[in-house]
């Protein structure tokens, strides 16, 4: 009888660590950026992502080429993305971030996978200065 006792007291041992709560995840979301190939040189021009800090200021997360695509850990919560890069097809650019996306206004969730699609700008079949943003694919003649 004493060993049955003894064998549930370290049943119960074992057990309970297992049915203590879950811990809670940290306060993080997941960004991912996709850019989709495009035909011609503006494939291999980089495009990088931006993020505005808690400080306010812009700060680059990574660069991306022509069919491309990362993820990145952020803090979850508000968040402002920016696309930037050289002028297209101009060997003498100097200013890497002449070229600019407008702003997205993101809310990334706690534990939540954001996906965004970043393509250059065109006008009239001819790349312009620019980059867009979409928050779900889109179809290019390119």
């Amino acid at each position: 009888m004493k060993r049955a006792a003894m064998f549930t007291l370290l049943a119960g041992t074992i057990v309970a660590p297992q049915s203590a709560p879950k811990r809670i995840a940290e306060n993080v979301a997941e960004l991912c950026v996709i850019r989709d190939e495009n035909n011609g040189g503006i494939n291999i021009l980089p495009a990088r992502v931006y993020v505005k800090n808690a400080q306010g200021k812009f700060r680059p997360l990574f660069a991306l080429t022509g069919g491309e695509s990362k993820c990145i850990k952020l803090p979850a919560g508000a968040s402002r993305i920016q696309i930037r890069s050289y002028m297209p097809y101009e060997p003498s650019a100097t200013d890497p971030n002449q070229c600019r996306s407008k702003i997205l206004f993101a809310h990334l969730r706690q534990s939540k996978i954001v996906r965004i699609w970043i393509h250059p700008s065109s006008e009239g079949g001819h790349w312009t200065c620019g980059w867009e943003i979409f928050t779900k694919p889109a179809h290019f003649d390119s």
